[in-house]
């Protein structure tokens, strides 16, 4: 963080240590997180999920160009500005040193080929993210409990469907982004008139209505945010 110097993502200040803990001073970003949002309105309109997928996609990009993996991708960690624009934070789980998938994907393809589906037992991310049977350390395979999309009224437009099933593609050769990263997301039709280069200038549709600086309305605390009898 002590390099990011781009509107997408948040941006680091210092830390200092007390007896205990290590404190980081980060940018405060007034509007909450998205997970907040949707927790509230239950659903985006498409045009502004168009806006937040193409700033997290510059935000993406922006972390792989020095080579880091953020590996926690979620509503939570995509905050809202007072502009109604979307800046990345939590790198807790991210990783340095990213190398160039599509060279190793492309010598390794026939080894790929020849091997079995595999079974991840790593633990990244947080509980309501992450499957039983990784908490548990029994491992998973990839896309377990895969989700039916929506029919009828509630269907998703042709193009936001397609998106999702190629950025989902299990054959990593075939998945959307692998070879050419962001520029391929960018060409998907899914953004078609969208104009990469001017989001921020563009007027978002949720612009939060702050009494001041200091205003933390739009975040819910850890309490607000699990219903811990819900097991019950």
């Amino acid at each position: 963080l002590t390099f990011t110097d781009n509107p997408f993502v948040v941006s680091f200040y210092g830390s200092f240590e007390t007896r205990h803990h290590l404190c980081m001073l980060m940018e405060y970003v007034e509007g909450g997180d998205c997970a907040a949002l949707l927790k509230k309105a239950g659903t985006l309109p498409l045009d502004t999920a168009r806006l937040y997928i193409a700033e997290t996609v510059l935000a993406i990009d922006y972390l792989h160009s020095y080579g880091i993996v953020h590996r926690d991708l979620k509503p939570d960690n995509l905050l809202i500005t007072a502009m109604g624009h979307i800046k990345l934070t939590d790198f807790g789980l991210s990783k340095i040193g990213l190398m160039n998938r599509a060279t190793l994907l492309y010598e390794n393809y026939v080894d790929f080929l020849d091997t079995q589906q595999f079974t991840d037992k790593q633990l990244c991310g947080t509980p309501e993210y992450i499957a039983p049977e990784v908490i548990l350390r029994q491992g998973y395979v990839v896309f377990l409990d895969e989700a039916e999309f929506p029919e009828g009224e509630e269907a998703l437009p042709i193009e936001a469907e397609s998106l999702i099933k190629r950025l989902l593609e299990k054959d990593p050769v075939e998945r959307l982004g692998t070879f050419s990263g962001a520029q391929q997301l960018m060409l998907d039709p899914f953004f078609a008139g969208l104009d990469f280069k001017s989001l921020l200038r563009q007027k978002a549709e949720f612009v939060p209505q702050l009494e001041g600086e200091e205003d933390t309305s739009y975040f819910d605390t850890r309490t607000d945010r699990f219903v811990f009898n819900s097991f019950v």
